[in-house]
């Protein structure tokens, strides 16, 4: 992203698209935003009424749903959606759907056979 953004300009396909180029950090998004962190998550939430890093880690957590359906393993799913580290996606992934991945990977598999 090239131009710097102004508030009611990029809408949530373009966040998401730049969540997932920053992989889902805040700071790198402002950089490719030409903003500073603090000027990002101002234009931030006045744009999508959340916080940013809030939002970010619920679009990870939906990146990570998607993959998981598909069949993906719990670690490529996590790795996919910008985890370093698998034990801290999956205590995320319960807090956040109230079902583990791997329970949800294990359903997914026994509803394609």
């Amino acid at each position: 992203m090239g131009a710097r953004i102004q508030s009611g300009e990029i809408g949530d396909e373009k966040w998401r698209h730049i969540a997932k180029e920053a992989n889902y950090c805040v700071d790198k998004a402002a950089k490719l935003c030409h903003r500073s962190t603090r000027q990002f998550y101002r234009v931030f939430v006045a744009e999508m009424h959340h916080p940013p890093k809030k939002w970010f880690k619920q679009q990870r957590l939906r990146n990570a749903l998607i993959h998981i359906r598909l069949g993906k393993s719990v670690k490529a799913a996590a790795i996919d959606s910008g985890y370093t580290q698998q034990a801290n996606f999956c205590r995320d992934f319960k807090n956040h759907f109230g079902v583990s991945a791997t329970h949800l990977l294990n359903q997914s598999k026994t509803f394609s056979s």
